[in-house]
């Protein structure tokens, strides 16, 4: 159905916006009478740019926040580095309650944004704009929860100014969103079901790192040696019949984690833990079955709410009932710079595919996909990724060479099992989190289109 919307010239010249979209009829609506409202600069003690400067993996520098790491309402810990002066570093350090926003990516993600709950000496990208709200009008926690609701994300979409695959949402724009002054104790009240969601999204981290502490301890990975000579050299036949001529297919580390395993563990073929089963893209439809992307991935699980998940056909489902996803399966991640990162399927009454570019890996009877997601995640797991890797531009691994990898199981069955646990009550913290998120969302959605107590 169509709809029309008149305006005064004199609002398309202070706005200095004159195409349809910025004047949609559900923009120009007053806004909830029941609470007053402001602009988002009005309310900010302090807005900043980041810092433009090339990213490194080798950990020189800082840590330096991306999109990446924005995790629901949430900043992880930052993976990727940057170097800075001191002065820089000075300026752009972040410290706890700090708010980021995404300034500028696609425009589903645009807009995105969230709190830094933890402390961490890390500064921030470019694309990205560090806010902090007066406290005596607006808590951090709310300012985000708002800015992560349909209707906060609405108006922020709205000043988006697009280009050809981008979108951008400058400091003046975002200062001109409206917020409303809600009553400092309700914030309070919403601020404490943050800080929760918070604390067991921490536990979760936790959980991860003790899963990864014990694999290491079984696997005396601390006693593991692979110092080797820059040079290293294969013979003709090798390289011939295995078709592949890059430098590190042939990194003699891989044998040495083999030969360390050997003494203290079984070393077995994936393939006989796990089946290693690959798709094509599924086709898109308007609704259906959702289909699990790159976006998707968490540190332990696909995030279970699917959110703006593409859809594929019951019928392309029936023909391929095999890529219906079941609990404790694992999606390895087989192409770009999470190469080889692996998650667990855990949702027995989601239904749902893997993308493309997602190797599945159906573990067999009695085999603990918790377990195998640890080793695969490990350094050595990962490393056998890197080793198997194919592409030039774009690194991919294609199943064939997922079916090389070797898995060292130990000689303690209790240990893979605690392990596997600890991996499995990881994302329990996880979607406790989430679920505590969502209340204080929607709770926030309630104040605005109704009166109500929080």
């Amino acid at each position: 159905m169509a709809v029309w919307a008149q305006v005064n010239l004199s609002l398309a010249s202070k706005e200095n916006r004159w195409g349809a979209e910025f004047f949609q009829p559900r923009y120009l609506k007053p806004l909830p009478s029941h609470l007053a409202w402001t602009a988002i600069g009005r309310i900010l003690a302090f807005c900043q740019y980041g810092l433009s400067r090339a990213m490194n993996d080798e950990g020189l520098g800082h840590p330096m926040y991306r999109m990446n790491e924005m995790n629901g309402v949430f900043l992880a810990t930052p993976e990727r580095y940057a170097e800075t002066t001191p002065q820089e570093y000075d300026s752009l350090r972040l410290i706890r309650d700090d708010v980021l926003f995404n300034r500028t990516n696609s425009y589903d993600f645009v807009g995105r944004t969230g709190i830094l709950k933890h402390d961490v000496d890390a500064v921030f990208a470019s694309y990205l704009i560090r806010i902090r709200p007066k406290p005596s009008a607006i808590l951090p926690e709310f300012l985000t929860l708002y800015l992560s609701t349909p209707f906060g994300i609405d108006h922020v979409k709205r000043r988006a100014m697009r280009s050809i695959n981008q979108a951008n949402v400058s400091a003046s724009e975002l200062k001109r969103v409206p917020i409303p002054l809600v009553p400092i104790g309700a914030q309070k009240r919403l601020a404490k079901i943050v800080n929760a969601a918070a604390s067991r999204l921490q536990d979760s981290d936790r959980l991860c790192r003790e899963a990864e502490t014990l694999l290491g301890n079984a696997l005396r990975l601390d006693k593991l040696d692979l110092s080797h000579k820059l040079g290293y050299e294969s013979s003709l036949s090798e390289i011939t019949s295995t078709r592949r001529w890059d430098a590190r297919f042939y990194d003699p580390r891989l044998a040495g984690y083999y030969r360390h395993f050997s003494t203290i563990a079984d070393l077995m073929p994936l393939t006989q833990l796990a089946r290693v089963l690959k798709f094509e893209n599924p086709p898109y439809a308007d609704a259906g079955i959702p289909i699990v992307t790159q976006k998707h991935l968490g540190q332990v699980a696909p995030d279970p709410t699917l959110e703006d998940a593409p859809q594929t056909t019951e019928a392309w489902v029936k023909r391929r009932a095999e890529a219906l996803l079941r609990p404790n399966e694992l999606l390895l991640y087989s192409v770009g710079a999470y190469l080889g990162k692996t998650n667990i399927w855990c949702e027995p009454d989601l239904r749902a595919v893997p993308a493309s570019f997602i190797t599945l890996l159906r573990a067999r009877p009695k085999v603990d996909a918790g377990y195998l997601m640890a080793v695969l995640n490990s350094e050595f797991g990962i490393f056998q990724s890197k080793t198997y890797e194919s592409g030039t531009s774009q690194p991919y691994i294609y199943p064939s060479g997922v079916r090389h990898f070797r898995i060292p199981l130990l000689k303690d069955d209790r240990m893979m099992t605690t392990i596997g646990a600890i991996i499995r009550e990881s994302y329990v913290a996880i979607k406790e989190s989430k679920a505590l998120l969502e209340n204080a969302k929607h709770r926030v959605e309630e104040l605005i289109e109704k009166e109500a107590a929080v």
